[in-house]
């Protein structure tokens, strides 16, 4: 009985094995490699947020680490003592905890843009954000 359950079990075998092969491997290209000593994170929050054309964020912090990519059109970001950087669609970004981001502006004055964010937080009552004045 053994002898023809062997052939009837290497069936699906083979046919995984030759699936593995019928795509190339996973390319992993790092975007962002950041170290994040700011909190201990309790919970994470992500959003999609959507730029009028010009529109800016305003001067604001997060009390927790924020990473994000743009997904649509091209922003202008400036964290606190560092220079303004452009950014497009498919760049990663790092919002420190705790840190003055003074410029969070849609580059494009008439098309819109988008961001997809993750915010560390350490605890899940947290704000996600803190306006300052400008």
């Amino acid at each position: 009985m053994m002898k023809y359950l062997a052939p009837i079990l290497a069936v699906p075998a083979l046919a995984l094995a030759a699936a593995a092969f019928a795509y190339p491997p996973l390319e992993r290209k790092i975007l962002l490699d950041q170290p994040v000593p700011e909190t201990t994170i309790r919970a994470v929050k992500s959003a999609r947020i959507a730029f009028a054309g010009g529109q800016p964020t305003g001067p604001h912090t997060h009390p927790g680490p924020v990473f994000g990519v743009v997904t649509r059109g091209s922003y202008i970001i400036q964290v606190h003592g560092q220079p303004a950087r452009p950014y497009q669609a498919g760049d990663a970004f790092y919002e420190p905890a705790n840190t003055p981001i003074e410029r969070f502006d849609n580059a494009s004055p008439d098309q819109p843009a988008e961001i997809e964010v993750f915010y560390l937080q350490g605890s899940p009552e947290q704000p996600l954000i803190e306006m300052l004045s400008p």
